[in-house]
């Protein structure tokens, strides 16, 4: 069985990675805009 503090680990690694996802995908959406405009 996990532990509370085991959650709260295992939180703090699915936001970060969802941070880490929205931010790669602005990233892609970014220079798929850019290249659309140019």
């Amino acid at each position: 069985m996990y532990s509370d503090a085991d959650y709260v680990v295992m939180g703090q690694d699915f936001i970060s990675l969802l941070k880490g996802n929205t931010v790669f995908r602005n990233k892609k959406l970014n220079e798929s805009l850019r290249s659309e405009i140019n």
